[in-house]
């Protein structure tokens, strides 16, 4: 799933990148990415200066990029990219070359969600209120993404925070502010896309992949074990039940949510890694489950849905009479975890219709 919302506190990505990461554990230090990124010549690990200019409107060099940069500016919206909980057990119980192939998988669908959004939903802002705000499209996005490892309760989550700042560059040159509702009206197709690239990938790993709820599983991974590690969910829902709400997406679920969230811990991947594997070697789930799950090639089931715009147009028709241009992107991107196409494919196709 992907969640959107404004960052609220810068430095809690920042703390959690720690330095020594490679030598003792931790969060991995942060990674830029997007378009807008490398108009700025900003690659490979975020340098706590070049985060804080960014996020506060300045560019690295401490040149403002829009008006009201500095301490006022807001500083952008927060994409929280989480796979599967199937994934996140495969991942902890993965030896290290295999867990750090998983996470390039997961990057991967990252990267792809950026750029769906950057094709169709990156617009800046031009003038003011007073004036008449004219909304003009933006060349592309910078974006900090900060993986993370663990649930609130310190159960396996892989997930990524893709903080995109609120600035982009203008087509002559110059640049603002992030008109932010387009981000929200993109938001359920670029986590079809998200899923879909996830799934090719998994697949490509020579995962079996079947349909779970809204999104898919990786066939052979105990859902015991994926309850096991959902203390967090289960004690949302507990909150819900006992205040009589059904859904977490809504205004008092979301105060609810909000409410049994703890402060998040400072995490040590390698001592939970051996933590959580020895509590799924206790359940059944040993490293040699997971290695019999892999095939040495990905395979297609004969009953698989044909992916092409016909399937789109009668997927996206069964569910809306009335549909908009991200409505039949989502359609696509469903589609293609059932088929094993990527993100890429699920753009040129529905292009094509």
């Amino acid at each position: 799933m992907m969640s959107l919302c404004p960052i609220q506190n810068l430095e809690y990505y920042d703390e959690l990148a720690e330095e020594d990461y490679y030598n003792d554990g931790g969060e991995p230090p942060g990674i830029w990415a997007g378009k807008a990124a490398l108009l700025l010549k900003l690659r490979g690990e975020v340098s706590t200066e070049d985060y804080y200019n960014i996020m506060r409107g300045f560019s690295p060099k401490g040149e403002a990029l829009c008006q009201n940069a500095g301490d006022k500016h807001r500083p952008g919206f927060d994409l929280c990219f989480s796979p599967p909980k199937s994934m996140s057990v495969l991942w902890a119980r993965a030896e290290p070359e295999l867990r750090r192939i998983l996470q390039q998988a997961h990057h991967q669908a990252v990267l792809a969600a950026i750029a769906h959004f950057e094709a169709h939903a990156t617009m800046t802002r031009r003038g003011n209120a007073e004036q008449g705000l004219i909304h003009e499209k933006a060349l592309g996005l910078v974006v900090a993404t900060y993986e993370h490892s663990t649930s609130r309760a310190l159960d396996p989550q892989l997930h990524t925070h893709a903080l995109v700042a609120n600035i982009a560059p203008r087509t002559d040159g110059t640049w603002g502010t992030l008109e932010s509702r387009y981000l929200f009206l993109w938001q359920s197709s670029a986590t079809s896309c998200y899923r879909a690239e996830l799934a090719f990938q998994l697949r490509q790993l020579g995962f079996e992949l079947e349909p779970y709820q809204d999104t898919f599983q990786v066939v052979g991974v105990p859902q015991s074990v994926c309850e096991h590690f959902s203390t967090r969910s289960k004690d949302i829902r507990q909150a819900l039940d006992a205040a009589g709400v059904r859904s977490g997406k809504s205004k008092v679920g979301d105060v609810l949510v909000l409410d049994t969230r703890e402060k998040k811990a400072q995490v040590d991947r390698p001592k939970l890694l051996e933590q959580w594997q020895t509590e799924m070697d206790e359940q059944g789930f040993t490293l040699a489950c997971l290695q019999a799950l892999q095939q040495d090639s990905p395979t297609r089931a004969e009953d698989e849905p044909i992916f092409d715009e016909t399937a789109i147009a009668e997927r996206v028709g069964e569910r809306l009479a009335v549909f908009r241009k991200q409505d039949v992107y989502r359609a696509a991107g469903d589609l293609a975890q059932l088929t094993g196409h990527n993100a890429q494919y699920v753009e040129t196709v529905t292009k094509r219709l």
